[in-house]
């Protein structure tokens, strides 16, 4: 893979040996266990999770690399090295492959920057099949995966894998720690996939007077079937809408014949933007960090 490809990717090798060494403790893998390696690299944590675990199934989308890793195989019976894409990986089928019926599915990866979204939705998707990740991600977004209720991170995308998951950070990485060092910090989190959803922690969210009731609700009256989700994922991006100034809301439908103004008080966007003086980007608004991200996977959920 040329040096390019592996930016685009944004592939940053981890090189710190005792943090490999942490990682795998949290792993906690036995020889009943089936752990699945994402991006093994070089074989920093391959090395150390094979002689652990009953079998490893690692993946790597770089040819050269595992050709290097391949020859490892030879010698290694529990290795079975991959030439795959983790973005697209069916992890559903990794249960037939442990080495006992007791034992757990266990992903551990250092994960892409730029696939690291795609990766997430499709372990997100095959959470049925799979027992406990754990990930290095970049630290923003392990920040907002793991964020407590109220906290200034925690949103849509907090909720919907909370419901479905146990999750904690673990450690906070610093660039040197691999190579190429990136630009940017990363953290190990955790997950542990739960067998059922849990109540949705709504209480701290103060939901707007027009959200749905299930989304109001406060302990046990709080909906907890997939289909609220996608109810979360819309009530998200009205929460953001509602904090917006009424000239730059979307007004609602009139019925025919009906001259009301969803913003009586204030200038319309036309007359608005026609105003001398006035900002180009005064009128654009954006949406809360990863809520389309967090849209898409309520309503993957949902359907």
């Amino acid at each position: 893979m040329t040096r390019t490809r592996r930016q685009a990717l944004g592939q940053h090798f981890l090189i710190d040996g005792e943090l490999a060494d942490r990682i795998v403790e949290a792993v906690g893998a036995t020889g009943a266990d089936l752990v699945c390696e994402i991006g093994a690299g070089p074989g920093i944590l391959t090395e150390r999770l094979v002689a652990r675990a009953g079998r490893l199934v690692a993946l790597e989308i770089d040819p050269a690399l595992l050709r290097r890793l391949s020859t490892r195989a030879v010698t290694r019976a529990a290795l079975d090295v991959r030439l795959a894409d983790a973005r697209v990986f069916p992890y559903e089928t990794l249960a037939e492959l442990r080495p006992e019926p007791t034992g757990r599915v266990l992903v551990v990866g250092n994960l892409p920057y730029a696939a690291s979204k795609a990766i997430l939705l499709r372990l997100f998707e095959a959470r049925a099949r799979l027992d406990v990740l754990t990930l290095m991600l970049q630290r923003e977004v392990a920040e907002r995966l793991t964020a407590a209720p109220g906290g200034r991170v925690y949103g849509a995308l907090s909720v919907l894998w909370q419901v479905w998951a146990e999750l904690a950070l673990l450690e906070r990485v610093p660039p040197e720690a691999f190579h190429p060092a990136p630009a940017v910090e990363s953290a190990v989190i955790q997950v542990r996939f739960r067998a059922s959803p849990r109540p949705l922690p709504l209480r701290w969210w103060r939901p707007p007077s027009s959200a749905p009731e299930s989304m109001a609700a406060d302990g046990p009256r709080a909906s907890t079937s997939t289909s609220s989700l996608g109810s979360l994922a819309s009530w998200e991006g009205q929460r953001s809408r509602d904090t917006l100034p009424p000239v730059c809301r979307s007004p609602p439908e009139t019925p025919p014949g009906s001259s009301h103004s969803s913003c009586p008080a204030g200038p319309s966007r036309r007359s608005q933007a026609r105003r001398p003086g006035a900002s180009p980007g005064s009128l654009r608004t954006s949406r809360r960090s990863g809520s389309s991200l967090s849209v898409a996977w309520a309503r993957s959920v949902s359907t």
